[in-house]
């Protein structure tokens, strides 16, 4: 068989003889179709496409290797390098670091220790004691340090920032004065602790307690001292809030309303954004039923429980932060004394009631009555029970109360009065206190 040189002598063979005549250009066109397809048919001895799939591949694992070297689990999940010799948080940006002390195990410092390269980055091969670094000079300390060999000491002493896993905890971070805070060292390779509480005030110990006193934040430096040489300071932030202030007091003059006798209670609380009352006996234990939300409520006596002494205020602000206090409930006497009198008990007439009236400088046992010693002009007496209800009522200056309510006998005990007037001169009086009914069957 004819062997042929190349595509063009072979189809000219086959033509040879016939009328078909190729245009221009198409062997050219029927050569590339025919490397194609070589390309693309394996073949050991040459080139092809699964050859270059090959090369494809090893130069896609080469470059994900070499990228691997470079870029760590950490650098991806922050680009800042870590505090030297520790494996804890990254101080932010702008913190600094200060180097107590940095030492190879049985060798003596560079000669270029100590000097700082531009940019605040030393130029040496060791750190100086006492040198400040930012944390943007810490990428080439970084890289100078993993560099250097395994026998390599570097102790770290501030970190301004603290991060979690600090060596030292507090037991409140913020409050309300006065504040009282714990402070605990949590490193157990530690030798000592000194504590400045940013008040002035200092401390030693592993365990130590302080109180803040005053609104403000505070910076607490704690000062690490390593059983092995060397010191770490770290700080905490301690805001210390303004708490409230509780105080009122219960207007002593009583009013009517409604038939009612009432206390007025006024607030003098400071700092407070809600105010709690309460009724409390004796012991402190709360009494009654009666409480009240506000600034400055009014109190009737008939909501007085038997067993109630005081009011308890509970001033609390936004924060949570709160404070209490009490006050006596006893209703004071304010007498015109130097013109009239008046008893604080009395012993009714058990026959029956009467009309309670009684001669001037008349003093009668069996009836509550004032002893004049200047007629005033204008008189209005009123007695309340317990539960603050009116049992009696008179503006007749003598005319006092037997005893009785409605023709039936009142109950024993004590009972509030109040009297209002105006003497020949114009001078008004407002005068109150209480009296004790005692009912004696032998009169």
């Amino acid at each position: 068989m004819k062997e042929f040189g190349n595509i063009e002598e072979l189809v000219r063979s086959k033509l040879e003889g016939g009328e078909l005549t190729p245009s221009p250009g198409s062997f050219e066109k029927i050569r590339r179709t025919w490397q194609w397809k070589r390309f693309l048919t394996f073949r050991p001895g040459g080139f092809n496409v699964y050859y270059a799939g090959l090369l494809v591949v090893g130069a896609t694992l080469v470059v994900g290797t070499r990228l691997g070297s470079w870029v760590g689990s950490d650098d991806v999940t922050d680009p800042r390098p870590r505090e030297l010799g520790t494996d804890g948080p990254l101080p932010d940006p702008g913190d600094r670091i200060h180097v107590v002390e940095a030492e190879a195990a049985g060798s003596e410092p560079g000669p270029g220790a100590g000097r700082e390269r531009p940019g605040g980055s030393p130029d040496g091969d060791s750190l100086a004691a006492g040198q400040v670094l930012s944390t943007d000079s810490l990428a080439h300390l970084s890289h100078r340090v993993d560099s250097k060999p395994a026998t390599q000491n570097m102790t770290v002493s501030e970190v301004l920032a603290p991060a979690p896993g600090s060596a030292f905890h507090a037991s409140a971070q913020s409050g309300c004065a006065p504040l009282p805070v714990a402070f605990t060292g949590t490193d157990e390779g530690a030798s000592a602790y000194r504590w400045d509480f940013g008040d002035g005030v200092s401390g030693e110990g592993a365990y130590v307690e302080h109180v803040y006193g005053k609104p403000g934040t505070y910076l607490v430096r704690m000062t690490l001292v390593h059983a092995k040489g060397g010191e770490t300071v770290q700080t905490r932030a301690i805001d210390v809030h303004a708490g409230p202030q509780a105080d009122f007091q219960i207007d002593p003059s009583l009013s009517d309303q409604d038939g009612f006798a009432r206390l007025h209670l006024i607030n003098y609380s400071r700092e407070a954004d809600r105010c709690s009352w309460s009724l409390e006996d004796e012991d402190g234990n709360p009494c009654g039923t009666w409480q009240q939300e506000g600034n400055s409520p009014v109190l009737r006596l008939r909501d007085l429980h038997p067993d109630a002494t005081r009011v308890r205020l509970i001033a609390t602000n936004v924060l949570g932060c709160s404070d209490t206090i009490q006050q006596e409930i006893g209703v004071e006497i304010g007498s015109s004394d130097q013109r009239v009198k008046y008893p604080n008990a009395f012993s009714p007439n058990p026959t029956g009631p009467g009309d309670g009236l009684y001669r001037p400088n008349q003093v009668r046992s069996d009836l509550f009555h004032p002893v004049f010693l200047e007629e005033p002009t204008d008189y209005w007496m009123r007695v309340y029970n317990r539960q603050g209800a009116l049992v009696f009522e008179t503006r007749d200056a003598y005319r006092g109360w037997d005893g009785y309510i409605q023709q039936q006998r009142a109950a024993a005990g004590v009972y509030v009065w109040m009297v209002q007037g105006r003497w020949a001169d114009g001078t008004n009086f407002n005068d109150k206190g209480d009296l004790t009914l005692l009912w004696k069957e032998i009169w």
